[in-house]
């Protein structure tokens, strides 16, 4: 999913809200005993793709670019 402007970002974080997670998270207890109550924390891994420049010739939105927890090799920073 490419995330190019703030509505993309706010369409993603309903993507992973979406309740499925619960369900899954419920299958994979180990017997009836164990209740999931709440998904508290997810971890997304990103991998780096070597020699291929994913986002090429995308320009990025200023609220990227100027987010200071934000970094990259964009020569615009």
């Amino acid at each position: 999913m490419l995330v190019s402007s703030a509505r993309d970002f706010d369409q993603f974080l309903e993507a992973i809200h979406h309740p499925d997670v619960l369900e899954w998270a419920r299958q994979q207890r180990p017997d009836t005993k164990w209740t999931v109550e709440e998904v508290c924390n997810v971890t997304f891994y990103v991998n780096k793709i070597l020699d291929h420049p994913i986002g090429c010739g995308v320009q990025l939105p200023d609220y990227i670019k100027q987010n200071k927890a934000s970094s990259g090799d964009s020569p615009e920073r």
